[in-house]
């Protein structure tokens, strides 16, 4: 049952899917749930593994949704009182089944981790990698030559620029730093995708002019106008990983 349940939980991360998970922390019996059972609640209402009984599923799905709903965990506890007192993070409901019995359930949110997608091969795009691993967000590195770096470590490489097929869900941050190599490419593929962040790291003379051919290639004035130029906040940036640096930091900020 553990090992099903970690299966769907890493399948699910890898496809970027909200979910909630639900794990048994205390039973009394007589009841069908027990300590340590565990189960995944998915955004359409279905429960993947085992919790427990028809009395108690009902209950840990609405739960699971509402975690979904308002990013917090909690812990519910269903047993035969009609009134409990409800200890910190605590939500009581009473079992409607006749057998008795009591159970705890802990109820967490699981939301894809932030997702970095870093265009181009400059001293940048390596510091921007790096960081971002550091902090534990998810990687993709879209290059466009075969000078990757084989001592970065991504979570993913990519040997063109096309993002159509990339799932982008949010949360997602599109950084071109591509420097001078392929700029317009990767640039263009960026501003198609419907990704809120979209940092160009470049020279405002040199956005302007990107900008005005994109405008005459199909891109909206007003998605134009949602490009991040100068990329990352004000820290007097000068060296590779200080530009890095801000970004991410501008990032955290928007998290």
């Amino acid at each position: 049952m553990t090992e099903v349940f970690f299966r769907d939980y890493l399948k699910l991360s890898k496809k970027r899917v909200s979910f909630a998970t639900a794990v048994v922390v205390k039973h009394d019996t007589p009841i069908s749930g027990k300590s340590g059972d565990k189960a995944i609640i998915l955004n359409d209402g279905s429960l993947l593994g085992w919790i427990g009984g028809g009395c108690t599923n009902p209950i840990v799905i609405k739960e699971g949704l509402s975690a979904l709903n308002s990013g917090k965990s909690k812990l519910i506890v269903i047993d035969p009182e009609k009134n409990s007192d409800n200890g910190p993070g605590e939500k009581h409901f009473q079992m409607t089944c006749h057998s008795g019995g009591s159970l705890s359930v802990y109820v967490e949110p699981v939301f894809p981790r932030p997702l970095i997608v870093v265009m181009g091969n400059s001293p940048v795009a390596s510091s921007l990698l790096k960081m971002s691993s550091e902090l534990g967000y998810e990687t993709l590195w879209t290059v466009n030559n075969e000078k990757e770096n084989e001592f970065l470590e991504v979570d993913r490489i990519q040997k063109n620029f096309d993002l159509k097929n990339i799932n982008l869900s949010s949360p997602c941050f599109i950084i071109v730093c591509t420097q001078g190599e392929n700029d317009w490419e990767a640039l263009e593929s960026a501003m198609k995708t419907s990704v809120n962040y979209v940092a160009f790291v470049g020279s405002r003379r040199k956005t302007e002019i990107l900008k005005k051919e994109l405008s005459e290639n199909g891109i909206s004035q007003e998605r134009l106008e949602e490009m991040v130029n100068p990329a990352g906040i004000d820290l007097k940036a000068k060296t590779p990983s200080e530009i890095a640096l801000s970004i991410l930091a501008e990032i955290i900020q928007l998290l």
